[in-house]
């Protein structure tokens, strides 16, 4: 889907060059993908899965947190981290 994308897009063929038609059909593929997924999922299915569901939210946060421990110097952000208001 991807090459795909690629090859019908702006700096491909250009088949597709408006941008806000793309991004409006690019939304709606992910609003039926999650219906999708609503659909396929059961409550008892992810009481089952939430195990896994919770070792994967604890991953994304630590991973988000290191990320962007490692990023502020980087930028050169700093101070407490608190509103400048």
């Amino acid at each position: 889907c991807l090459a795909a994308g690629v090859a019908l897009g702006p700096r491909g063929l250009a088949v597709v060059s408006d941008l806000s038609t793309t991004t409006a059909f690019a939304e709606l593929g992910v609003c039926f993908f999650l219906f999708e997924m609503g659909l396929e999922l059961s409550l008892a299915r992810l009481r089952l899965l939430r195990r896994e569901l919770g070792v994967g939210a604890v991953q994304l946060t630590a991973t988000t947190g290191l990320l962007a421990a490692l990023a502020r110097p980087a930028l050169g952000v700093g101070g407490t981290g608190a509103a400048p208001y």
